[in-house]
C-alpha cells in the first residue's frame, strides 16, 4: 500500500510500559501504519496485552516467537513488512501523536532516503530533551558524508557521540532493509544499532533533519538492557568497532577510518562509566580500568587522539586518559556520574 508506514516493535518483559508504548502508536495523526509486534518469548503478561491490542485494532500484527534477542527480534519485524517506509520503536518507550505524520511529510518533501530527529530522556522526576542540531537540516548528497563521518564517530562532544547511533529516532526507506541489511546480535557486536545505521549509511545519499524531540526514550526501566552492568562491554566494543571497519571499503577514506578511531579513543568514558557503576571495590575498578587503557585497540586510538577543539572539561578527562591514569580517570568519571545524576 502506497506510503504505508510499518513501525516494528520487538515486545520482552514489560508489561509495566507496553501499553503507553502501544496507545502512542495507535493514536498516530498518520493512520496508514503497520504495527508489527514481535513477541520475543515475553516470559510476563506481554504477549496477551499484544494480542488484546491486535484484537481492537486491525493494523496490529502480533509474531510471538521463542526468545532470540532484541536484534532477532527485529529481523523477524523486518521480514514481515509491508510499508514503504520503516520505524522502530522500543516497547518500554513511546513517541508523539504526530511522529509519523512530519516524518513521512519530510521524507516526501524532500525526496531522501531517511529522516531522522531528536529525542527526549524520561525520567521519574523529569524529561532532559536531546537535540542533535539546533535546526531542522537537509544531508543532499554532497553533505551526506559529514552525517555519516558524525555517525562513526567524529564529533567533538563525547556526550553526544552516541545521538545518531539509534535505530528508533529514524524513518527509513524500506527499499534499504534487506536480508543484507540485518541487526547483528549484541553478543557479537555489542551495539546493534550503530551497527544497523552504518550498513543503511552505505546505502544511502541523503537525509533530512527535524529539529523534535518525538521520540521518548523511558530511563526509569531498571530492567532495561542499558541500565545493566556489562562484565563483557570491553570485548563486545572491540569486536564493534572491527565490524564497522571491516563493512568499510577501499572506496572510503582514512577519513572514515579516522572518525572511528575517534569514537574508539572517546568510549573510554563509556567503558569507565561501565566499571564505576559495577559495583567492585576501588582496588578491582582500577584494574578493569588498567585493562582498558593498557588494551592495544584503545591505547593507539588515545595515542592519536587530538583533543583540540574538546572542552577545558574534556580536555583535561581524555589528557588523563591518554597519560594512563586509571585511577585519576575513574575518579573523574565518578564526578562526571554524580552530576549527570542530578542534572
Amino acid at each position: 500500500m502506497k506510503d504505508l508506514v510499518s513501525i516494528i516493535v520487538p515486545v520482552y518483559r514489560v508489561e509495566e510500559y507496553l501499553r503507553k508504548c502501544l496507545d502512542s502508536l495507535i493514536s498516530q495523526t498518520y493512520e496508514n501504519i503497520e504495527i508489527i509486534l514481535v513477541d520475543d518469548g515475553s516470559p510476563d503478561n506481554c504477549p496477551q496485552i499484544c494480542d488484546e491490542y491486535a484484537q481492537t485494532d486491525s493494523r496490529i500484527k502480533v509474531i510471538h516467537q521463542t526468545n532470540q534477542g532484541i536484534s532477532a527480534a527485529r529481523n523477524t519485524g523486518i521480514a514481515n513488512i509491508s510499508g514503504e517506509y520503516v520505524l522502530f520503536v522500543d516497547s518500554d518507550d513511546w513517541i508523539s501523536q504526530d511522529t509519523c505524520e512530519r516524518a513521512v511529510a519530510a521524507i516526501k518533501e524532500h525526496n531522501v532516503d531517511m529522516v531522522f530527529w531528536s529525542y527526549a530522556r524520561e525520567f521519574d522526576d523529569r524529561t532532559l530533551n536531546r537535540y542533535i542540531y539546533n535546526k531542522d537540516m537537509l544531508f543532499d548528497e554532497s553533505d551526506f558524508k559529514a552525517l555519516f563521518l558524525r555517525l562513526l564517530g567524529q564529533t567533538n562532544t563525547p556526550e553526544t557521540l552516541d545521538v545518531l547511533s539509534p535505530t528508533w529516532n529514524k524513518m527509513y526507506r524500506a527499499k534499504h532493509l534487506s536480508e543484507k541489511i540485518q541487526f547483528v546480535d549484541i553478543n557479537c557486536i555489542g551495539s546493534e544499532d550503530l551497527f544497523f545505521n552504518t550498513q543503511v549509511f552505505l546505502l544511502s545519499k541523503s537525509a533530512y533533519y527535524l529539529n523534535e524531540t518525538f521520540y521518548h526514550y523511558r530511563r526509569d526501566n531498571q530492567g532495561s538492557y542499558t541500565t545493566n552492568y556489562k562484565k563483557d562491554h570491553l570485548i563486545k566494543r572491540k569486536a564493534l568497532f572491527s565490524a564497522l571497519k571491516n563493512v568499510l571499503t577501499e572506496a572510503h577514506g582514512q577519513e572514515y577510518y579516522d572518525a572511528i578511531d575517534r569514537r574508539i579513543a572517546l568510549d573510554i568514558l563509556s567503558q569507565s562509566l561501565n566499571i564505576v557503576n559495577s559495583g567492585r571495590s576501588l582496588r578491582e575498578k582500577n584494574q578493569l580500568m588498567r585493562n582498558v587503557l593498557q588494551d592495544e585497540v584503545y591505547k593507539s586510538a588515545l595515542r592519536r587522539l587530538s583533543i583540540k577543539g574538546l572542552r577545558v572539561h574534556w580536555k583535561v578527562y581524555y589528557g588523563t586518559a591518554k597519560l594512563g591514569s586509571p585511577l585519576f580517570v575513574n575518579l573523574l568519571t565518578e564526578a562526571i556520574n554524580k552530576l549527570r545524576r542530578i542534572r
